[in-house]
């Protein structure tokens, strides 16, 4: 757990991960704390992100080999579950996925693009 993003991407680089290209609106956001998680072998960065009091935005993190059917240029793909939403996108060789509580509107808010 860190407030801080930059000793989160320190940490995940002294975990052979590389430091992700964290959105300009997102990283606005004061992150709450950094995981590593498995997704079929490869390895997914989780950054956690505090949206309000009681709110929280995830970047996942994962290199494009894990999801083959992503490709670069692609504008993203959305989805929506359990007043949860998401945008996945593939940006320099990995494919970045946001999650929030709310829907298309509130995760477009925080795509590079925005």
């Amino acid at each position: 757990m860190s407030p801080d993003l930059g000793a989160i991407k320190g940490w995940l680089a002294k975990k052979e991960m590389p430091p992700p290209n964290v959105p300009p609106r997102l990283a606005g956001l004061q992150p709450v704390g950094c995981r590593i998680l498995s997704f079929r072998g490869h390895d997914v960065a989780l950054i956690c992100f505090r949206r309000g009091e009681d709110r929280l935005a995830h970047l996942f993190v994962v290199k494009a080999d894990a999801l083959p059917g992503m490709k670069a240029g692609d504008a993203p793909v959305y989805a929506d579950a359990e007043g949860w939403s998401t945008a996945s996108w593939v940006e320099n060789g990995r494919v970045y996925t946001i999650a929030v509580q709310g829907d298309r509107a509130d995760v477009q808010g925080y795509l590079p693009s925005a």
